[in-house]
């Protein structure tokens, strides 16, 4: 934290705050310390997409803004991020998705950055994503034998009660 005070400090190009804010109380301790210009962070690690959202305006109301951070989501957690991302008003360009890579997913069609950068607003009912119920249901069952997919393991975080 002293580190990118410092660094921001010394020069004019813009901080972006990203590794380290694992927690509600890390996105807390950058804004107040005002130790970034950007926090790039996830509704993931925060614990929940309202939390994401309330975290994002607490920036906005200090000046700074915020890139959403992403971890291979599905499509459905996509559209829901997306749509919480147009509420913002300090979102910046370029936020991180994956559905490009994503070898599969468990919506009906492929969301529109799997093919290019831009999503715009999306169009049709709910969040916009038709669900695939076969293949929740194919992937239910892999989950089954194979167990929850950690790409990263759940004490590194530290206890609920931190967040």
């Amino acid at each position: 934290m002293e580190n990118m005070i410092e660094v921001r400090a010394r020069q004019s190009v813009a901080i972006c705050a990203n590794e380290g804010l694992w927690r509600v109380c890390d996105v807390h301790e950058v804004i107040k310390r005002r130790a970034a210009d950007t926090l790039c962070f996830s509704s993931n690690w925060v614990g929940s997409l309202a939390q994401f959202h309330r975290l994002s305006w607490s920036a906005h109301h200090e000046g700074l803004t915020v890139c959403r951070h992403t971890h291979g989501e599905l499509g459905l957690m996509a559209a829901a991020s997306h749509h919480v991302c147009l509420t913002l008003p300090n979102l910046v360009d370029g936020n991180q998705q994956v559905a490009a890579m994503m070898a599969d997913d468990i919506i009906r069609e492929s969301l529109p950055t799997a093919t290019g950068p831009t999503w715009g607003i999306p169009q049709g009912v709910g969040l916009g994503v038709e669900v695939d119920e076969e293949k929740v249901g194919r992937y239910h069952e892999l989950y089954r034998q194979q167990g929850q997919f950690l790409p990263y393991q759940p004490e590194m975080f530290g206890s609920p009660r931190q967040r």
